[in-house]
């Protein structure tokens, strides 16, 4: 494909946890329960600010979710369902872009876990550091204003508000933690990745 060709596709960004690899509900609610003796299941995050759920501060919250990505939970988690899939379809006509709130210090085991399932497919990595907080975290709307970005997927409130504000559309995909009697006008709930593509197709 030549260079014009590929300046012309589609720049889709797309969120890393719980949008392309199941986390909350699956091997980050393992590591918590198996430390604590606790009984969470996927339904019970009501919040996206684990320290809400957990009822630990935020830096204890964010101390956890470090030493679960450093761990064998983190590097056994499996893409969302249909995802790969979904992507595969989706990257033979659109550039792919990840946008995280995951720190610049978690890039190793972040592409090891993206390379595991979906090797090989996205251009960019993107680490905003949201969660972690300081002075080094960015807004998801500046990067995908930098990249160019059409169109975003992710799982958080105030993700999709912060980026359809931008002008940017947001696929919000229905997470237990983004519940809301009313959305943006940019943003659209999605329930599924085969919905995702049905809309992208």
């Amino acid at each position: 494909m030549s260079e014009a060709s590929d300046k012309q596709k589609r720049i889709i960004g797309i969120d890393i946890d719980d949008v392309l690899i199941d986390t909350h509900g699956s091997r980050l609610n393992d590591f918590y329960n198996d430390r604590f003796g606790t009984s969470w299941k996927k339904e019970d995050y009501f919040s996206i600010k684990l320290e809400e759920v957990w009822g630990n501060t935020k830096e204890e919250a964010a101390a956890l979710v470090e030493e679960y990505i450093n761990s064998n939970y983190h590097d056994s988690s499996p893409p969302h369902e249909y995802a790969k899939e979904a992507i595969a379809e989706l990257s033979k006509h659109n550039s792919l872009v990840l946008i995280t709130a995951r720190k610049e210090e978690m890039r190793e085991k972040t592409l090891a876990i993206i390379q595991t399932h979906f090797p090989d497919t996205f251009s960019e990595v993107h680490f905003t550091n949201h969660y972690f907080a300081g002075d080094k975290a960015v807004k998801k709307s500046d990067v995908c204003k930098e990249l160019g970005v059409s169109i975003f997927i992710d799982d958080t409130l105030h993700n999709a508000e912060d980026i359809s504000a931008a002008g940017i559309p947001v696929l919000l995909l229905d997470q237990p933690w983004n519940q809301a009697d009313a959305l943006p006008p940019l943003v659209t709930r999605v329930f599924s990745w085969k919905e995702i593509l049905e809309r992208l197709s």
